[in-house]
């Protein structure tokens, strides 16, 4: 791992966190997700900021969630999920992102999976589809991996249609094995046109990484300041 890799990751985490603090707002090109490395918890509860775990959805499902500071795709940080039995599943969701209706939303993550050979098992990304807070739907989920796999990205896009303004993005594992998944990013592709005969549609554009915002942030910052001071 390259310290400048790292140290990349490590400005991207605080982006989301110090925009609510501040006021102000990312590109709509750049990573919606709060701390998509999971290299914070600010309150030490062994949870990354601005995601949830689920560690039993059915009764009899073994196994456990953690935030994992030995293994990852960049940084020092991954989520980790281990599984013991066939019952149930266990995953992790992000927190509810608002989004745009009639836009197109772009994903990827980071996912290593370790599974026996006679497991059963399985795990995948889904997207998940809101409205005023309630779930709607399952929009759209990656490809399931069954076998044990090195650090693979893995992609997918939903337009949000006229019936959602919310989504969150769910990491799931079923059956015995483990996965360690990093680096999430969810993104604007293409934005929804405001008017059919006189504004082209917004070419899809490539999501750039968190970080890049973190700097114009930190430098716009500097220049208000230093425009605060002159007006003084």
């Amino acid at each position: 791992m390259s310290k400048k890799r790292m140290m990349w990751k490590t400005l991207s985490v605080g982006v989301g966190i110090i925009l609510l603090m501040w006021g102000g707002s990312l590109r709509a090109d750049e990573n919606l997700f709060i701390n998509p490395g999971f290299e914070i918890d600010e309150d030490a509860n062994g949870i990354p900021d601005g995601w949830a775990f689920a560690p039993c959805a059915w009764t009899g499902s073994k196994g456990t969630i953690e935030w994992d500071g030995s293994v990852s795709h960049s940084g020092k940080h991954s989520v980790k999920i281990t599984r013991t039995n066939d019952k149930g599943k266990m995953s992790i969701r992000s927190r509810l992102i608002p989004v745009d209706s009639g836009s197109t939303y772009s994903f990827n993550g980071w996912l290593k999976s370790e599974f026996p050979k006679e497991s059963k098992g399985n795990t995948y990304f889904t997207i998940n589809g809101y409205k005023n807070g309630k779930f709607v739907k399952q929009m759209r989920y990656t490809s399931i991996i069954k076998t044990t796999t090195d650090w693979t990205q893995y992609k997918s896009s939903v337009n949000t249609g006229t019936a959602i303004d919310g989504l969150k993005v769910t990491g799931v594992m079923f059956g015995p094995g483990t996965i360690w998944i990093d680096d999430m990013s969810l993104g604007v592709q293409e934005l929804k046109k405001t008017s059919s005969s006189t504004t082209p549609a917004v070419k899809p554009t490539p999501i750039v990484k968190s970080e890049e915002g973190y700097l114009r942030l930190l430098q716009n910052r500097k220049l208000n300041g230093t425009r605060r001071r002159e007006a003084g």
